[in-house]
Protein backbone atom coordinates (compact mmCIF):
# COMPACT_ATOMS: atom_id res chain seq x y z
CA UNK A 1 0.00 0.00 0.00
CA UNK A 2 1.01 3.25 -1.48
CA UNK A 3 1.25 6.66 1.19
CA UNK A 4 -0.12 9.22 -1.06
CA UNK A 5 0.56 12.87 -0.88
CA UNK A 6 -1.65 14.36 1.67
CA UNK A 7 -1.63 11.49 4.13
CA UNK A 8 2.26 11.68 5.40
CA UNK A 9 1.54 13.18 8.41
CA UNK A 10 -1.82 11.73 9.14
CA UNK A 11 -0.27 9.36 11.57
CA UNK A 12 1.68 11.79 13.61
CA UNK A 13 -1.22 13.35 14.39
CA UNK A 14 -3.17 10.48 15.62
CA UNK A 15 -0.86 9.74 17.47
CA UNK A 16 -0.60 13.04 18.85
CA UNK A 17 -4.05 12.93 19.52
CA UNK A 18 -4.77 9.38 21.39
CA UNK A 19 -1.18 9.58 23.93
CA UNK A 20 -2.46 11.71 25.85
CA UNK A 21 -6.02 9.92 26.41
CA UNK A 22 -3.77 6.67 26.68
CA UNK A 23 -1.86 8.24 29.39
CA UNK A 24 -4.54 9.34 31.34
CA UNK A 25 -6.29 6.27 31.16
CA UNK A 26 -3.44 4.55 32.29
CA UNK A 27 -2.38 6.84 35.15
CA UNK A 28 -6.05 6.75 36.38
CA UNK A 29 -6.26 3.11 36.72
CA UNK A 30 -2.46 3.48 38.72
CA UNK A 31 -4.19 6.07 40.60
CA UNK A 32 -7.27 4.57 41.79
CA UNK A 33 -5.36 1.29 42.63
CA UNK A 34 -3.02 3.68 44.81
CA UNK A 35 -6.54 4.88 46.50
CA UNK A 36 -8.03 1.89 46.82
CA UNK A 37 -4.49 0.30 48.61
CA UNK A 38 -4.87 2.75 51.02
CA UNK A 39 -8.27 2.32 51.70
CA UNK A 40 -7.84 -1.39 52.31
CA UNK A 41 -4.71 -0.25 54.31
CA UNK A 42 -7.18 2.16 56.63
CA UNK A 43 -9.99 -0.18 57.23
CA UNK A 44 -7.59 -2.78 58.36
CA UNK A 45 -6.03 -0.73 60.72
CA UNK A 46 -9.56 0.52 61.83
CA UNK A 47 -10.47 -3.07 62.30
CA UNK A 48 -7.13 -4.10 63.96
CA UNK A 49 -7.62 -1.38 66.02
CA UNK A 50 -11.10 -2.18 66.98
CA UNK A 51 -10.09 -5.70 67.49
CA UNK A 52 -7.34 -4.92 69.95
CA UNK A 53 -9.44 -2.20 71.78
CA UNK A 54 -12.51 -5.03 72.73
CA UNK A 55 -10.25 -7.33 74.46
CA UNK A 56 -9.55 -6.99 78.16
CA UNK A 57 -5.84 -7.58 78.81
CA UNK A 58 -5.24 -11.52 80.54
CA UNK A 59 -4.43 -12.09 83.88
CA UNK A 60 -0.90 -11.04 85.17
CA UNK A 61 -0.50 -8.10 83.36
CA UNK A 62 -0.89 -4.53 84.50
CA UNK A 63 -4.19 -3.58 83.29
CA UNK A 64 -5.73 -7.15 83.94
CA UNK A 65 -8.97 -7.49 83.37
CA UNK A 66 -10.16 -4.17 81.79
CA UNK A 67 -9.99 -2.57 78.27
CA UNK A 68 -6.86 -0.87 76.42
CA UNK A 69 -6.55 2.72 76.85
CA UNK A 70 -8.07 4.73 73.74
CA UNK A 71 -5.33 7.23 74.02
CA UNK A 72 -2.48 5.61 75.06
CA UNK A 73 -2.83 1.99 74.03
CA UNK A 74 -5.14 1.30 70.75
CA UNK A 75 -4.25 4.55 69.19
CA UNK A 76 -0.30 4.02 68.86
CA UNK A 77 -1.33 0.29 67.47
CA UNK A 78 -3.41 2.06 64.99
CA UNK A 79 -0.62 4.65 63.79
CA UNK A 80 1.90 1.91 63.91
CA UNK A 81 -0.09 -0.59 61.62
CA UNK A 82 -0.61 2.34 59.42
CA UNK A 83 2.60 3.74 59.16
CA UNK A 84 3.77 -0.31 57.99
CA UNK A 85 2.25 1.02 54.94
CA UNK A 86 4.14 4.13 55.38
CA UNK A 87 0.65 6.07 55.77
CA UNK A 88 1.30 8.61 58.27
CA UNK A 89 -1.87 9.89 60.33
CA UNK A 90 -2.27 12.16 63.77
CA UNK A 91 -4.00 11.22 66.76
CA UNK A 92 -6.79 13.72 66.31
CA UNK A 93 -7.47 11.61 62.49
CA UNK A 94 -8.21 8.51 64.71
CA UNK A 95 -11.43 8.54 66.95
CA UNK A 96 -11.68 5.25 69.37
CA UNK A 97 -15.39 5.53 71.45
CA UNK A 98 -15.31 2.62 73.86
CA UNK A 99 -18.28 1.06 75.48
CA UNK A 100 -20.43 2.75 73.33
CA UNK A 101 -24.67 1.35 73.23
CA UNK A 102 -27.55 2.76 72.35
CA UNK A 103 -26.63 5.31 69.74
CA UNK A 104 -26.96 5.48 65.72
CA UNK A 105 -23.04 3.98 65.69
CA UNK A 106 -24.04 1.14 68.39
CA UNK A 107 -27.35 0.20 68.32
CA UNK A 108 -29.40 -1.74 71.13
CA UNK A 109 -29.67 -5.27 69.60
CA UNK A 110 -32.51 -7.09 70.37
CA UNK A 111 -33.47 -4.66 73.12
CA UNK A 112 -30.26 -5.84 75.14
CA UNK A 113 -27.49 -2.93 75.98
CA UNK A 114 -24.69 -4.66 74.90
CA UNK A 115 -21.32 -2.42 74.97
CA UNK A 116 -19.69 -1.69 71.55
CA UNK A 117 -16.39 -0.17 70.95
CA UNK A 118 -16.43 2.17 67.26
CA UNK A 119 -13.03 3.17 66.05
CA UNK A 120 -12.92 5.47 63.06
CA UNK A 121 -9.71 6.70 60.93
CA UNK A 122 -9.41 8.81 58.54
CA UNK A 123 -5.99 9.34 56.44
CA UNK A 124 -5.45 11.71 54.00
CA UNK A 125 -4.59 10.43 49.72
CA UNK A 126 -2.90 13.04 47.87
CA UNK A 127 -3.02 12.41 44.21
CA UNK A 128 0.72 11.48 42.37
CA UNK A 129 -0.60 12.13 38.95
CA UNK A 130 -3.09 14.30 39.03
CA UNK A 131 -3.50 18.06 40.43
CA UNK A 132 -6.90 17.21 42.71
CA UNK A 133 -5.34 18.05 45.60
CA UNK A 134 -6.07 16.11 48.68
CA UNK A 135 -9.03 13.61 49.30
CA UNK A 136 -9.44 11.83 52.94
CA UNK A 137 -10.14 8.25 52.83
CA UNK A 138 -11.91 7.22 55.95
CA UNK A 139 -13.13 4.14 57.42
CA UNK A 140 -14.95 2.45 60.85
CA UNK A 141 -14.99 -0.57 62.66
CA UNK A 142 -17.31 -1.49 64.90
CA UNK A 143 -16.91 -4.73 67.48
CA UNK A 144 -18.93 -5.98 70.27
CA UNK A 145 -16.71 -6.01 73.70
CA UNK A 146 -15.76 -8.76 75.64
CA UNK A 147 -16.02 -7.95 79.63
Amino acid sequence: MRIQKGDRGATILEMALVLPILFAVIFGILEFGRAYNIFQTVTNAAREGARYSVAPFAAGETNAGNLPDASTQVIPLVQRFLLGDGIVVTEDHIVVVQNCSGTAACPAVNGLAVQYTQVTVTAPYTFAFFPFGTLDISARAVMRNEN
